[in-house]
C-alpha cells in the first residue's frame, strides 16, 4: 500500500518517466525511505547497493569486466553456481569479487540474489526424502527452475546425460503465438523503461532531473492532468469466444545424482526406460517400466541369461492429462518360447504415480513372490490440474495390489471381492471436450 502511495506522489510531481508499473515500483521502493524522511534522491543507489551482499552465477558461464562500456576488458571468468560478493551497482551492472579477489562487472540477469539461492535451498531440502516415481536422463543440459515455467527463476546447469530423479510432474498453459508476441514487447518496453528510470536516476544523482522541492507529504500534491494507471496498467486483450482450448506443457520435479532440486521442461528429458520394452509401448508414452523379477533362462537373449520382467504405465503422447497414466501392461518371460508375453492388460485407466513394486511372503511357507500396487481413481473422480500450481488435483483412489505366480498374474483381495469401480480416462477426456465446447458457447 505505502509502494503505491509513494508511486502516485512521485507521478504527481512529475519526477518518473511513463514507465510500466513494475519500473516505477522498483523505483519507489528504493527511494521510499528517502522520500518519507524528506532527503533527496540522490541516496537512493546506495541504499538499493546495501539491500545484498552476495549473489551466485545464474548463467552457464560469464567474465567479468573492467568497466561498464560498450569496449571494455575482460577481467575473470566466472562458472555456474559461483558466489560472487557485491561492492557496488551501476545501472542493471554489479561490481563483484570473486573469491580469488577478482573484481570486475557482470550483467544483474546472470546472477541470483541470496534470497532465490535460498529459495533453492528449501526446495531442495523440502524433497531431500521424497519418494521417486521415476527415472530419466536429460537429453541436452538444461537450467533447473524454482517453479514450472519458461519465465521463472533458473539456478543450476544440469550437464547433458546427467541420471535424473523424478519426484512429481505439473503442467503449465503454454502462450499462444498472439500471447509470446505481447509477452515480448511487455518485456521490451519495461527493458526501454528500465533504461530510462537508470538514466533518470544518474541525472537526478548530479543535480540534473527534477527533483522534490522539499520533504514530500505524501497525499498532499495535486492530482496530474492524466491519471497515471492509464500508463501502468496495459489494456486487457479481449477474450476471443472462438479461441481453440489452451496448450500445456509439462514439468517434471526432479532430484539430480548431487541431491539437487529443480523443475526441468518434461520434453528435454527421456524417461529411463530398458531397451527391451520400447517395442511393447504401442505407440504410447512410457511413464514409467518398474522391474519385478528376473527368470532364469539360458535360452534368452539376455547376457547373464537373466530374463526380466516388468510393469509398465503408459499414457498417450499429450502434455496436460489431468492424470499420470492410462494403460497398464505386464510383461512376463516364457520360458519355454523366450519370449515376452502379456500378462494383464488395463486401458482408460485414470492412475496416478507412484507405482510400488518389492517381494512379499503372502503364503504361509511359501515363497516371496513379485508383487506390484496401482494408485487409481475411483470412479465419479473428477481429474483435474490445480489451475495455480499445474499440479494434480487430488481425487479419491483405490489401491489395487497384484501378484506374480510363475506367468500367472493374480489380484490380492480377501475372498471373492470384487473389483472396485473405477474412474474411465476416456470418459475423462470427453467430459473435458464437453466442458470446452461449452465454454466457447457460453462466450459467444
Amino acid at each position: 500500500m505505502l509502494e503505491e502511495i509513494v508511486v502516485e506522489e512521485l507521478w504527481s510531481r512529475r519526477i518518473l518517466p511513463l514507465a510500466s508499473r513494475v519500473v516505477v515500483a522498483r523505483i519507489a521502493v528504493a527511494c521510499m525511505l528517502a522520500l518519507v524522511c524528506g532527503a533527496g534522491l540522490s541516496g537512493c543507489r546506495h541504499a538499493a547497493s546495501g539491500t545484498a551482499d552476495v549473489v551466485y552465477v545464474a548463467a552457464k558461464g560469464a567474465w567479468l569486466r573492467d568497466r561498464i562500456a560498450p569496449v571494455s576488458s575482460k577481467v575473470a571468468p566466472v562458472s555456474n553456481g559461483e558466489k560472487l560478493k557485491v561492492l557496488d551497482r551501476e545501472r542493471r551492472f554489479l561490481k563483484v569479487e570473486t573469491a580469488d579477489n577478482k573484481t570486475g562487472w557482470i550483467e544483474e540477469h546472470s546472477v541470483i540474489d541470496q534470497p532465490t539461492y535460498n529459495a533453492f535451498q528449501v526446495l531442495t531440502r523440502d524433497h531431500a526424502n521424497a519418494s521417486v516415481v521415476a527415472t530419466g536422463v536429460l537429453r541436452e543440459e538444461l537450467f533447473a527452475h524454482l517453479s514450472p515455467g519458461r519465465d521463472t527463476e533458473r539456478y543450476l546447469l544440469l550437464p547433458e546425460g546427467d541420471k535424473l530423479q523424478l519426484l512429481e510432474r505439473a503442467s503449465i498453459k503454454k502462450l499462444t503465438a498472439e500471447e509470446a508476441y505481447r509477452e515480448q514487447q511487455r518485456k521490451a518496453a519495461e527493458e526501454r523503461a528500465g533504461a530510462a528510470a537508470d538514466r533518470l536516476m544518474e541525472l537526478i544523482e548530479k543535480g540534473k532531473g527534477p527533483t522534490p522541492k522539499g520533504p514530500i507529504i505524501l497525499g498532499k500534491a495535486p492530482a496530474p492532468a492524466s491519471a497515471p494507471d492509464s500508463a501502468f496498467v496495459p489494456t486487457p486483450p479481449p477474450v476471443d469466444p472462438n479461441a481453440p482450448p489452451p496448450q500445456y506443457e509439462d514439468w517434471w520435479l526432479v532430484r539430480d545424482s548431487h541431491g539437487r532440486v529443480g523443475w526441468l521442461l518434461a520434453r528435454r528429458l527421456d524417461v529411463d526406460v530398458p531397451d527391451e520394452v520400447v517395442r511393447y509401448a504401442e505407440g504410447q508414452r512410457i511413464v514409467g517400466a518398474y522391474l519385478l523379477a528376473k527368470i532364469p533362462d539360458a535360452s534368452s537373449p539376455f547376457p547373464d541369461r537373466q530374463a526380466p520382467e516388468y510393469v509398465m504405465v503408459l499414457s498417450p503422447y499429450q502434455d496436460g492429462l489431468p492424470y499420470a497414466y492410462s494403460r497398464v501392461r505386464l510383461l512376463v518371460w516364457n520360458d519355454r518360447k523366450h519370449r515376452y508375453e502379456g500378462g494383464l492388460r488395463m486401458n482408460d485407466v485414470v492412475g496416478y504415480l507412484p507405482v510400488a513394486v518389492g517381494h512379499e511372503v503372502l503364503d504361509p511357507k511359501g515363497p516371496r513372490v513379485p508383487t506390484f500396487t496401482l494408485k487409481l481413481a475411483a470412479a465419479g473422480a473428477k481429474p483435474g490440474l490445480d489451475p495455480d500450481t499445474g499440479r494434480l488435483l487430488p481425487v479419491p483412489t483405490v489401491s489395487i495390489k497384484y501378484r506374480l505366480d510363475g506367468e500367472t498374474v493374480r489380484r490380492i483381495g480377501q475372498g471373492n471381492e470384487p473389483m472396485p469401480k473405477l474412474a474411465s480416462s476416456a470418459s475423462t477426456e470427453a467430459q473435458k471436450r464437453k466442458d470446452e465446447r461449452a465454454a466457447r458457447r457460453h462466450h459467444r
